[in-house]
Parts: C-alpha cells; structure tokens; sequence
C-alpha cells in the first residue's frame, strides 16, 4: 500500500490518476455509515464534474441510527446529517439561498473609491462563518476585485475557534471500535482532533489561510457575540472605515446592525440537499478535502480503488496548514502516476523530497 500526503492545491493530480486510469467515475463511502455518501463523475468538458446520489435527509437519517444505535460516544463521534450538509456547504458545491443577491451586493459595494472621500470597506465574519469557510467562497467570488477591500476579525472569534481541542484517547478508540465493530473506521485517529474539533480546526486554518493572502488587521475584543460586535463597531469607528459582516446566524446580524454601525449579511444556508449538483474539478478537490476531515477516512470505490484520510496518525500543524490530505492506493498505474508528478512538482518548487524509511508515509512525504 503507497501512501501520499498531497495539499489540497495539489489534489486535482490525484483526480486525473482516476481520470487516466479508467475511474473516471467513482463513489464515495464512509466506513462509519453502511451507505454510499455520494458518486462523482469527472468529464472533460464543462462544467467538468457531477456529484450524484447524494443522500436526503431522510435516508441519512435512517443510516445515521442504524448504526449509532442510541449509542452516545457514537452519536458524537460519527457524523449527523448536519455534517453531511455542512461538506457540500463548506466545500462551495452548494451555495446559500441567496447568494445570487449576496455576491452582487458585495462587488457593488467594492465599487467606492476612497480617493473620491468614500470609506474604505473591510469584510468580517464570525466564527461559524469561518468555520463553514465561507472566506473562501467570497474571495472566490471577488477575485477580480480584492485589491479594493481588507479584511478584518476580531480576536474574540480567534479565541472561539481555538478553545476546542479535544483529542481521541486510545481507551476511547478502543470502546468506539467496540461500539461499531469496525477498525478501519477510527484507524489512524489516536491524538487527533474529535469530530467537532476538526470543524473548529477547519475554521482556524480558514482564518490563517485569509491572513496570508489578504490585507488583514485585528480587531481586539472578548469572545461571545456581543463582544466580538462591539469589537468591530470600534474598529470601524476608530479606523473610519466601513466593514461588513457575515453570519449565518440571523440574531448575530439583527445585533450587528442594531445601531447602524456595521453592515451584515447573513448567508441563508439551504435546509436539503439537491441530489445532484454539477461543478469544477476543483470544487471536487474541496469537497473530498471537506468529507476527509469530517469523516475521517474515505474509501473511493470504482475501477481505481484508495482510502482517502484527513487525518492520520502523526499529522502535524504543517499538514494542517496545507490542507492536505494522505492518499492510499495499491493501484499501480496511480502509484506511478502520483510519484512521477508529485516528483516533478516538488522540484518544480524546489522542495523535492528525499526518500523516507522512518515514517512510513512514503516517498513524498512532506516530514
């Protein structure tokens, strides 16, 4: 079994492994659910990729109780439907309701020019909204534009999304393992983030992910909502600039905008899932990302076939920073592929990697 730990920039290398190599179409389980999570199919042309059979809340509901059967470790350690929802949400395949509306508001807002007296304009979120990375879904969308905005988070919403870090002990792996019957499912967990950690962990690397690309500042403050708002009412006040707020939380953005000093959006997240929906291949990229982290460990099922892990024993801050993700496969027409171009790529970057006997990760590590 080869093992490759890959960033997520560099995910779309395994996608064309698949395409390549006659697993053009795939599906995607969890071993924590006995059901299909959902199938993709990759193609050529535009928009490039289809996610299919996606599941409705009903039937994985039904799945979701067969197997955690009142069980309590497993009822907080195996994903709800809640989860499953926030993967295509937090990946950009599906989008809030009214996000039509919301982007437009958003790029007419980047219209002012502070060389004609307007105030510049500073974009915020709370910590949900971080969580959910919905940092990456309006950068995306501003991309042509980004030069006329900052960014601004309050160090209340900093505090929120590092105070959860709760880990899997090995005697709680090992009543889980019981509880499931299934070794792979929690394989590669021990010291690593519980389920609600990771989606916490998720948002803070969205955070650092903004302050490296982005102009950022600080706006200091307490955590709770009525702490983090006041923290951007100063700043806004203080730097005479406007900033402008997102929350899915509709009682955050009724507070924020109470005295008129902040502008806030709220992102009306979907209730459902379509059971399809159509995207880029790198919208593929996040969503298998997304469904590593939170279920863990995937099992790609098709002509090709590969574990794919979000976490793993061992995983360290610089993995994390990456976004990445291990990749196992005995396939080896996609081991070959993967060594010669994540080979090529590593040196194109000047960060070839030699060979590594102790960890056991493979050639390209990364460790």
């Amino acid at each position: 079994m080869s093992e490759f730990i890959l960033p997520l920039k560099d995910l779309g290398m395994l996608l064309n492994a698949f395409y390549l190599n006659g697993s053009a179409s795939f599906e995607v389980h969890s071993p924590h659910l006995a059901c299909r999570l959902f199938s993709i199919k990759l193609e050529e042309n535009k928009p490039g990729a289809r996610v299919t059979h996606i599941l409705d809340r009903e039937l994985y509901n039904t799945a979701y109780e067969e197997t955690t059967r009142g069980d309590q470790m497993l009822l907080e350690e195996i994903p709800n439907f809640s989860y499953y929802r926030f993967i295509f949400l937090s990946s950009g395949m599906i989008l809030p309701r009214n996000w039509e509306k919301l982007s437009a508001g958003i790029i007419d807002e980047l219209k002012r020019d502070p060389l004609k007296g307007q105030r510049a304009i500073f974009l915020s979120f709370d910590t949900n909204a971080l969580i959910t990375r919905y940092y990456h879904l309006i950068s995306k969308s501003i991309r042509n534009n980004a030069d006329r905005c900052g960014y601004v988070i309050s160090s209340g919403v900093i505090d929120e999304l590092t105070k959860l870090d709760n880990k899997y002990s090995g005697n709680e792996l090992s009543i889980l393992n019981r509880s499931l019957k299934s070794h792979e499912a929690w394989d590669g967990f021990l010291n690593q983030q519980k389920l609600m950690s990771r989606k916490f962990k998720m948002g803070f690397i969205e955070f650092k992910l903004m302050t490296t690309r982005e102009y950022f500042e600080k706006a200091e403050g307490e955590t709770g909502d009525n702490s983090i708002i006041s923290a951007l009412e100063d700043y806004s006040q203080n730097k005479k600039v406007d900033v402008m707020v997102f929350s899915e939380d509709s009682d955050f953005i009724e507070k924020a905008t109470a005295r008129q000093q902040l502008m806030g959006e709220r992102l009306d997240a979907p209730v459902d899932l379509s059971q399809s929906v159509a995207g880029e291949w790198e919208d593929i990229c996040e969503l298998l990302y997304a469904a590593s982290i939170v279920y863990g460990n995937l099992q790609i099922k098709g002509a090709v076939k590969a574990k794919i892990s979000g976490i793993w024993s061992g995983k360290k801050g610089e993995s994390w920073n990456e976004e990445a993700v291990m990749v196992r496969t005995e396939n080896k027409d996609v081991v070959d592929f993967l060594e010669r171009n994540v080979g090529i790529l590593r040196r194109m970057e000047g960060l070839d990697k030699k060979a590594c006997g102790e960890c056991g990760h493979g050639l390209y590590c990364g460790d």
